[in-house]
């Protein structure tokens, strides 16, 4: 445990690390886990004008690569947000609303066959128990595909 008093003026980046290290050192595991002791950051991206002007630098990698399963200090684990997901009825519905009235589920089904979207490699989107939602690019190719061929949908 450490004892005795430390002066703001021995903080020294070395010494604060070896202060850091012997108090998480003396924690129990249960302590250490505990949610009541947790600290929590958000990095927000900033950008600066000329490389080397960033007083630190932080790596961010996906939470299921191989650099993280071997994370260490310098690196931050980044879990991305769920995506926003969407009934296959709400894309025809903005589909018909954008001016592809003839559009309608018997042509999406055709469509995301044909270009094998529900692939997962392909991103389009995810199964929820026996529901399939889509994610927003599928509705960006969904658009391009009704714009492509509007003599059929509209």
């Amino acid at each position: 445990m450490i004892q005795g008093r430390v002066e703001v003026h021995d903080l020294s980046p070395d010494r604060l690390e070896q202060l850091l290290g012997g108090f998480d050192g003396a924690l129990s595991v249960d302590d250490f886990t505990s949610p009541k002791f947790t600290y929590r950051v958000i990095f927000v991206p900033k950008t600066v004008n000329h490389p080397g002007q960033a007083d630190q630098i932080v790596k961010f990698v996906e939470a299921d690569s191989a650099v993280a399963q071997q994370v260490d200090a310098t690196y931050a684990v980044v879990k991305e947000p769920e995506k926003p997901k969407r009934l296959p009825s709400e894309l025809v519905r903005k589909m018909k609303a954008e001016g592809s009235p003839r559009f309608g589920m018997p042509q999406h089904t055709e469509l995301w066959k044909s270009r094998d979207a529900k692939n997962p490699a392909k991103g389009f989107g995810v199964a929820s128990g026996k529901t399939w939602s889509w994610y927003d690019p599928w509705f960006e190719e969904v658009r391009k595909h009704c714009r492509e061929n509007k003599e059929l949908f509209q």
